[in-house]
């Protein structure tokens, strides 16, 4: 079974994780399109990290799952710099729900688009 994949327009990619440090640039997901917001000015709110406290995830990430990812991007020859369980949320936003994401960051220029 394969995942859906989503790849990120360049507007997308460059927008998505604003507000977080780094630069960060979106390369892939796996979750439902996403799109800009509506309205005036249609800029994405800036986002924070959020640990991940008391989720079924956490446990078996600490278990082994953590090493099973790190073989695998290791076998592709992914170039990765991190891997952890995160929630990205939008503090202003009340209503915003915090996903549970695995996160993986890579070298800067590594992978194809």
């Amino acid at each position: 079974m394969s995942l859906p994949s989503f790849p990120p327009s360049d507007l997308k990619s460059a927008l998505y994780y604003r507000g977080l440090p780094s630069n960060l640039c979106l390369v892939a997901r796996t979750s439902a399109p996403w799109s800009l917001p509506k309205g005036l000015w249609q800029i994405p709110k800036p986002k924070e990290l959020c640990s991940v406290r008391n989720h079924p995830l956490r446990e078996v990430w600490e278990d082994d799952l953590a090493l099973k990812i790190h073989t695998l991007l290791d076998s592709l020859d992914v170039k990765w710099t991190s891997t952890d369980i995160m929630r990205i949320t939008v503090p202003e936003d009340s209503d915003s729900f915090a996903f549970v994401v695995l996160w993986i960051g890579v070298m800067p220029e590594t992978l194809l688009r």
